[in-house]
């Protein structure tokens, strides 16, 4: 099982860095042959995409807000609505909390207060690494914006998403 979560973080960096550089819908096919390696190679392809859109949906909501608030701003016709490559990368980063992230689901003692505190502070990293990329452009406050968003965006979606027991055992 450990390869497979090697290979997920892999996946998960470079569809980041694939969307970020791109900034289109390219993005998305250059990563879809990976994703589908993920979802063939991992433990329960009906599951993983439960969680990824899952994920996405949450991430249409909270990068929507930071787009509606101004805390964000992507060039072209984004007021409102993340673009899709905004979304691609929600949807992988569902696929990574089954693998190389499944790690903060069972965090003791309280999963949802690590989970919130690791969004809370890595999140805005990412989007500070975006900023400098040229993908984004982030408000002078942008940042605090991104990381209230995140620390309950990310634990929300990980709470729904958290699998039963009868799912968890399925596929051992």
């Amino acid at each position: 099982m450990a390869r497979i979560n090697i290979y997920n973080f892999l996946y998960f960096e470079a569809a980041w860095f694939a969307c970020v550089f791109l900034t289109s819908n390219l993005a998305l096919l250059l990563i879809a042959p990976f994703t589908i390696i993920q979802l063939v190679w991992g433990k329960n392809w009906q599951l993983d995409l439960r969680v990824s859109f899952t994920f996405t949906l949450v991430g249409a909501i909270a990068e929507s807000f930071a787009l509606g608030t101004g805390a964000m701003v992507i060039a072209g016709n984004y007021s409102y609505f993340p673009p899709p490559w905004l979304l691609a990368m929600w949807f992988c980063f569902g696929l990574a909390t089954n693998y190389s992230l499944a790690w903060l689901r069972t965090i003791k003692p309280s999963p949802i207060f690590v989970q919130s505190l690791f969004a809370g502070l890595f999140a805005p990293v990412a989007y500070i690494g975006a900023e400098k990329l040229g993908a984004v452009e982030l408000s002078q406050q942008g940042w605090l914006m991104i990381a209230l968003i995140w620390a309950i965006a990310f634990p929300l979606a990980m709470l729904i998403t958290t699998p039963t027991r009868a799912l968890r055992h399925e596929n051992i």
